[in-house]
């Protein structure tokens, strides 16, 4: 029971770090482009 709750306990993390790493990922890119098409006008 304790393992299996362990398990989820860090796979929910894992899953929670994954989302905060994209989202910082996309609006780091998003900002970038942004920026590059700022420069080509």
């Amino acid at each position: 029971m304790l393992v299996l709750l362990a398990g989820l306990f860090v796979v929910h993390i894992a899953t929670a770090i994954m989302l905060f790493v994209s989202t910082i990922a996309n609006i780091e890119f998003i900002c970038v482009a942004l920026a590059v098409l700022e420069l080509t006008m």
